[in-house]
């Protein structure tokens, strides 16, 4: 159980790269991705929501080679649950050298959390790597023509949400 950030921890973990989890989780989901953590021996620090984390479902067809994604809506955060998260965010920088932000906002959270926690990180001289879904590119600092504070290290993101903060055609058949 968990999404890019424990898979991203799971990669790390195998290649024997110490590192930690801290996310939002909620309900019995919520306690799986936990119990599943554990279980793999993979550090945590995780902030409790009273939401039920999403589930995604994968449908795959080998026959085709295509996989059909279903992702359920994460739960409503309030700005208490925010604020708590951002205080472990803050006190685990003491442990880490860089941070890597994933998967799509869940539903409550302003559009400039990514933003926020990429400056959080920025500004505590951690670098920065971000793989976001879902949220426009303008909402983590990028302006095409303008100083973009924050400077993730990598982003990685949608074709189609990047293509304007290029300077030229990228040579893609998407």
């Amino acid at each position: 159980a968990g999404g890019k950030g424990v898979n991203v921890a799971r990669a790390l973990a195998a290649l024997g790269v110490p590192c930690v989890v801290a996310g939002l989780v909620g309900g019995r989901t919520g306690a799986e991705i936990l119990r599943g953590l554990k279980a793999e021996r993979i550090d945590c620090s995780c902030t409790r929501v009273r939401g039920e984390s999403r589930t995604c479902t994968i449908l795959d067809d080998p026959t085709s080679r295509e996989q059909t994604v279903l992702n359920e809506p994460g739960p409503d955060v309030s700005e208490a649950e925010l604020a708590r998260f951002v205080g472990r965010y803050r006190s685990l920088f003491c442990q880490i050298s860089a941070v890597v932000i994933t998967g799509s906002l869940p539903p409550g959270l302003p559009a400039d959390t990514y933003a926020t926690l990429v400056r959080i990180a920025h500004d505590a001289g951690k670098r920065v790597f971000l793989d976001a879904t879902g949220i426009p590119i303008a909402n983590i600092g990028f302006k095409p023509a303008a100083k973009f504070y924050g400077r993730p290290k990598v982003v990685i993101g949608d074709i189609n949400a990047t293509a304007d903060l290029t300077p030229c055609q990228l040579p893609f058949g998407f």
